[in-house]
């Protein structure tokens, strides 16, 4: 029996567990999203060790790249069936990771481990892991909408962590206060991993919801090692290197550079919550168009208007205005790292998914290098305008990527016979 929308009672089914996969989901990112108040607690320990901008890129780059060296495992959680499992000991390393930050963040060595844990080692089986699991509960033409919500909670965390970050360093201290908030995330993060269900995909041509004519890539259900001697693949990790090169600025950044660039003095949480509204904006968009105008078009759309932002933000002059930049530039950079997660699914088929995500994060390990050294650089002396144009045309590099791997992918699929 079918319903209005031609989907059978197993279908519906089906779509309803994959919708609570995708909050558990949420809720494990929301946990373990201390890693976007980068630029509050960059500030703070700045200020507590009197370390210059490119003194403060070492710990965060050379964290980041371990982190992401280890996403060569953590990216195949997602294609586990014990990813919950994994997830929690994730909170367990998290957990770790924030002990040695809230206690011992003064030392260089101390805070390298503590980034690598915090930022990447505890959060990957969640973000990298639950993420995709969950998105794979969804038929494949959801694809694009189902990473959409499945990824919702890496937005809506800066919202709900920002005023929990400061009314717990308000009143126990920086120290005490982010070492009690990052425990109780982690008891949180630690519970609900448990309740994740994997889902079962055997085939993707067999794949729940899906019309029996369904047209796909010529590299469908491929595996890693498959993917690695295909061009397409090493284009996607070009274009993530490049969007993770201006993330990592932005991110880390966005107050010095408002400062710097208006003159004014804002707090930082007003920023973090403007792109988390951004953010969520831009993925709950992406969730309505990609499976419609296609995921490549949205990403590489995307990619072009973040390039022009970035380029655009340094010579705003109003630090309201700025505001107002923001809230479109991180809804733009949003979209694109959803694209990126379910764009290879599309290329490569969703099985393997989460292992071939992990190790193109592997390729795109130096943007954690590239694009702090760059600002930290110009920053020094006291160039904020340059490093953002640099990073500002190495986007629009990025959306040139896409265009060519939305227009291989939509060739390859007309020619395709249907696989059933």
């Amino acid at each position: 029996m079918m319903d209005k929308k031609g989907m059978s009672m197993d279908e519906r089914e089906r779509l309803k567990k994959a919708y609570r996969m995708s909050l558990i989901a949420g809720i494990c990112c929301v946990s373990v999203n201390l890693t976007m108040l980068t630029s509050l607690i960059r500030s703070e320990l700045m200020e507590q060790n009197g370390w210059s901008y490119m003194k403060m890129t070492i710990p965060f780059s050379v964290g980041t790249v371990t982190g992401v060296i280890f996403s060569l495992f953590t990216g195949q959680i997602g294609d586990s069936k014990n990813c919950g499992k994994l997830a929690m000991g994730g909170a367990v390393l998290y957990a770790l990771g924030v002990v040695i930050l809230a206690k011992f963040g003064w030392s260089m060595v101390a805070l390298i481990l503590a980034i690598a844990v915090l930022w990447k080692l505890g959060p990957s089986p969640a973000q990298g892991g639950l993420t995709v699991a969950a998105s794979k509960w969804y038929p494949r033409r959801l694809a694009t909408k189902g990473t959409a919500y499945s990824t919702l909670g890496m937005s809506l965390s800066v919202l709900i962590l920002t005023p929990l970050y400061h009314l717990f360093t308000a009143r126990m201290g920086y120290s005490n206060g982010l070492l009690t908030l990052g425990l109780i995330l982690s008891v949180i993060y630690f519970i609900a991993a448990s309740r994740f269900e994997a889902p079962d995909i055997q085939n993707e041509s067999n794949d729940s919801g899906e019309d029996s004519d369904t047209v796909r890539s010529a590299f469908d259900n491929y595996n890693v090692k498959q993917s690695l001697f295909t061009p397409q693949f090493w284009v996607l990790a070009l274009a993530s290197f490049i969007l993770n090169c201006g993330h990592s600025v932005i991110l880390g950044e966005l107050n010095e550079i408002v400062k710097h660039c208006s003159g004014a003095e804002i707090e930082g949480w007003i920023f973090l919550c403007l792109g988390a509204i951004g953010g969520t904006s831009g993925r709950i968009l992406l969730s309505h168009i990609g499976d419609k105008v296609g995921t490549f078009t949205a990403w590489a759309t995307a990619f072009a208007t973040y390039g022009l932002f970035i380029i655009l933000f340094p010579h705003i002059g109003n630090a309201y205005i700025m505001l107002g930049l923001y809230l479109l530039l991180d809804a733009s950079v949003n979209v694109c790292i959803v694209s990126s997660i379910a764009g290879p699914g599309y290329v490569f088929g969703r099985k393997h998914m989460g292992g071939i995500s992990g190790t193109m994060s592997i390729v795109s390990a130096a943007s954690g290098i590239v694009g702090p050294t760059i600002f930290a650089y110009f920053a020094d002396r006291g160039n904020f305008t340059t490093p953002l144009l640099i990073i500002g045309c190495m986007e629009l590099v990025g959306s040139a990527l896409i265009w060519y791997i939305n227009s291989w992918y939509r060739k390859k699929t007309a020619k395709q016979p249907a696989i059933v």
